[in-house]
């Protein structure tokens, strides 16, 4: 089985609408966002977002929004997808305009809830978050150890780096056919987590 890292196309990006602020009202600290934990009960719904005064020719909307702030944010087509596939809560969300007007009120965050401890920390290159020993700053080579792989989860969060999100080829080849807009699929053997945004 083949694994990808589940990243946002951030080069060229032209006029698709980018999202920099989480709202003001948010209920928890954002990096909550990225612990593999529920979420839901949490929060007042649908969470707002907005277009970035930073990015002002950005209006268009793609599968997995751009953003600064490390969140798959997912279109109903995207979130349809990846249902079924593992652990994952769908947080909804309504994005507004540069002028405050709603954009589109069919959007969620993709809260992925599996966490694998898969990494062959002898064959991987990496640095230890110094924080957190159990946590990865950044990954320079990442290599999976194919005893601890369950092939029947198909995305999951990886245990040290929790921002890095893994898929099965099987998935990416769905969200190929399907013409999903915005992710980058990237081999594991080809990642390293300084090149990519959020991971």
């Amino acid at each position: 089985m083949n694994y990808f890292v589940f990243a946002l196309a951030a080069d060229d990006i032209g006029d698709v609408a980018q999202i920099d602020d989480h709202p003001e009202d948010l209920p928890f600290k954002s990096y909550h966002f990225h612990k593999g934990k529920p979420l839901l009960e949490k929060i007042e719904l649908p969470l707002k977002y907005q277009f970035s005064d930073d990015k002002p020719e950005g209006r268009k909307l793609v599968d997995l929004q751009y953003n600064t702030l490390g969140l798959f944010i997912v279109s109903e087509k995207l979130a349809a997808i990846l249902e079924g596939e593992a652990d994952i809560e769908f947080i909804p969300v309504e994005i507004y305009d540069h002028r405050g007007k709603l954009a589109s009120k069919n959007y969620f965050i993709a809260n992925f809830l599996n966490v694998c401890d898969v990494v062959d920390e002898d064959k991987s290159k990496y640095v230890v978050d110094p924080f957190d020993e159990e946590e990865y700053d950044w990954i320079k080579k990442l290599v999976f150890d194919q005893s601890k792989l369950d092939e029947s989860i198909n995305v999951f969060r990886l245990k040290q780096s929790l921002r890095t999100v893994i898929l099965t080829e099987p998935l990416v080849n769905k969200m190929k056919q399907e013409n999903i807009q915005g992710p980058l699929f990237v081999p594991i053997e080809k990642f390293d987590s300084a090149y990519y945004m959020g991971v």
